[in-house]
């Protein structure tokens, strides 16, 4: 699975249920998102690493969602990660074009990553197997993940850095 198909095939679940690190980093937590960006200089690299951070906590929350309440709390959150995508994705467009070398350190990040959000996803399909909320879940994720904006922006990120599937 590809973080960048991570929403798309997020959104695929959800229907179903109807029926990113080199160098230390100072982390802050936004309260009303829970969103964690790195107050390192920006590259191309440490952006691709933030926004590694950004859709692993969001797959994160995703994972926990137990309840219709907790979908909702997510619904609310998406907010937040969708708008700081779009700050990294302003950011990144400003750097000077990436070379091919940091594109490449960029697609081994993405790579990492993805491992890692085709582990959550894999454990969230297992856990709603049996959870007689399933449906319900999956109603209120399903509107969630079909957020043209995030879409749209993990589309310029995967043209900027030329990133492969």
């Amino acid at each position: 699975m590809k973080i960048i198909k991570i929403i798309p095939l997020s959104f695929a679940f959800a229907l179903s249920l109807t029926v990113i690190s080199c160098g230390e980093k100072e982390e802050d937590k936004d309260q009303s998102t829970d969103k964690t960006t790195s107050s390192a200089p920006e590259t191309h690299v440490g952006i691709a690493e933030n926004i590694s951070t950004i859709l692993t906590e969001m797959m994160d929350e995703l994972a926990g969602i137990k309840d219709v309440p907790s979908a909702n709390e997510f619904s609310v959150k998406m907010d937040g990660y969708v708008d700081s995508l779009k700050d990294l994705l302003a950011k990144a467009k400003e750097l000077p074009a990436p070379t091919e070398e940091q594109k490449s350190a960029v697609q081994k990040v993405k790579d990492v990553s993805d491992d890692k959000a085709e582990k959550v996803m894999m454990g969230m399909g297992e856990a709603m197997a049996n959870n007689p909320d399933a449906k319900a879940i999956g109603e209120v994720i399903g509107k969630v993940m079909q957020n043209e904006e995030m879409r749209n922006t993990m589309d310029e990120f995967q043209k900027l850095y030329d990133l492969e599937e």
